[in-house]
């Protein structure tokens, strides 16, 4: 079974180890695993931490030269991707497609040029926060250690000038980490398809991170998607800290998303190499097929296993990228 994933930080762990390269490591993804994992597309996400100093255009513009020599270096195996040929294409080459993305829309620093920028070096998606407010807007944010949900701090006026600047670009925008009220404004302002890419269902898992059933039902309505996220705390409050979980707490989530916003809107979105305790079963991306075990086990048919697994985006990245 083909798996396309919405999100991984990889790329940071290559950044931060001189010794961690693209071609095979001991992170999450590597190119050994994702060709054993039966990968057809992997979103790549530069991420940088705002709290550390991180999130600003010249450090993300060094993490994305890294990124393509990376790619470049393993041109037989994975293949960037700028538009939705580039993935027909790997894929009758039998390569894996890389999307660049970015998880903290700070690195633009509210600037239309550099955002654009940004969108001629390849980015294709972007968050506009990850866990602290930002000239963007806010997230539901860590206070104390604790998540709060955020109802009243959403897009910031510069967060709205800069949504619209990626719907004219072709930047697809991500509302996972962004705060409730934020969420409802991309839902309110925007006018194409977005994504929550490493997000669960709040009604199953209680975290400020995973969406609400309005939530869900509103990207299902758009045509966007939403990708699991593989995070033990996401999937459940009653993991054990430093143990990963078992896969069957993905079935819940799973049922709960496609009941709510309908079985075109759920994929994948690992958050591997961003999360420090994977699934017991689904160490890394070289197990991935665990997943397609499991959903055959609790009795969903192919067709729908082929849609979570990896045509529901590809599908949406047929209808956004051009």
């Amino acid at each position: 079974m083909y798996i396309a994933d919405l999100h991984c930080d990889t790329m940071l762990d290559i950044v931060r180890n001189q010794d961690c390269h693209l071609k095979k490591s001991n992170s999450h993804i590597d190119c050994e695993k994702l060709k054993k994992g039966e990968y057809v597309l992997q979103n790549f996400a530069i991420f940088t931490n705002l709290g550390k100093n991180e999130a600003n255009f010249n450090f993300a513009s060094n993490m994305i030269d890294k990124y393509y020599s990376e790619l470049e270096a393993n041109k037989d195996v994975i293949s960037p991707v700028f538009s939705y040929a580039d993935i027909e294409n790997n894929m009758n080459s039998g390569k894996v497609s890389a999307v660049l993305t970015i998880e903290e829309g700070a690195v633009c620093e509210g600037s239309i040029e550099k955002l654009k920028l940004l969108y001629d070096r390849g980015v294709r998606m972007m968050t506009f926060t990850w866990n602290y407010k930002n000239c963007l807007g806010s997230p539901n944010s860590l206070e104390d250690e604790k998540a709060v949900v955020n109802l009243d701090s959403g897009l910031t006026e510069k967060g709205f000038e800069i949504l619209n600047e990626m719907e004219k670009l072709g930047i697809v925008p991500d509302v996972s980490h962004l705060s409730d009220k934020g969420f409802f404004d991309v839902a309110a302002e925007s006018s194409k398809p977005f994504v929550a890419s490493h997000s669960n269902a709040r009604e199953i898992c209680p975290h400020p991170r995973n969406l609400t059933d309005e939530m869900i039902k509103i990207i299902g309505e758009r045509n966007g998607i939403i990708g699991l996220n593989y995070c033990n705390s996401f999937l459940s409050k009653n993991y054990t800290l430093g143990k990963g979980i078992d896969i069957e707490y993905f079935i819940p989530h799973i049922k709960h998303i496609i009941n709510k916003g309908g079985e075109n809107c759920l994929g994948l979105g690992t958050d591997f190499d961003g999360i420090d305790n994977p699934p017991v079963q689904i160490p890394d991306a070289s197990r991935q097929q665990e997943l397609f075990l499991l959903l055959r086990k609790n009795g969903f048919k192919d067709t729908l296993i082929e849609k979570i697994c990896y045509k529901n985006v590809l599908n949406f990245y047929k209808e956004v990228l051009k």
